[in-house]
């Protein structure tokens, strides 16, 4: 039996925004089935991305997060933080802006979390990551 999950509602989105967030969906899944989901590789193409930008303020990237969640019901979802997080990331990215990535960790029972800070705040996570989990790539 599965547990109910609750998605975030959709957000109003202008056409540029739409298409640039499934843009963004749509290079996360590339990147994540030519990488394997390797964090090393994963870590290395945003790396290449984060060059030359600026960093992404806590407005933007909480609106980068609306639109990944309103085009795709897969980084809506409470299972999706991977997902998502690159998502937000690479759309953060597509605007000329660098938003910090995260993966953390924790046990018992293991369990790791993707999840995207700006301003030094994780973005639209409803209990601060930072507290359960023990961040082990920061990007």
């Amino acid at each position: 039996m599965s547990a109910p999950i609750a998605l975030t509602p959709p957000q109003t989105l202008f056409i540029g925004e739409r298409c640039a967030g499934l843009l963004a969906v749509v290079a996360t899944s590339v990147l994540l089935v030519l990488t394997r989901a390797r964090p090393q590789l994963i870590r290395r193409v945003l790396r290449a991305l984060h060059r030359s930008s600026r960093d992404a303020d806590l407005h933007r990237t909480e609106r980068a997060f609306d639109v990944v969640t309103t085009v795709s019901l897969r980084c809506a979802s409470g299972h999706g933080c991977l997902r998502r997080s690159l998502a937000i990331v690479i759309l953060c990215r597509v605007w000329g802006m660098r938003a910090t990535w995260r993966v953390g960790f924790r046990s018992p029972p293991p369990q790791s979390h993707a999840w995207v800070e700006a301003d030094g705040r994780p973005v639209c996570e409803v209990v601060d990551p930072r507290i359960s989990y023990h961040p082990m790539i920061t990007l």
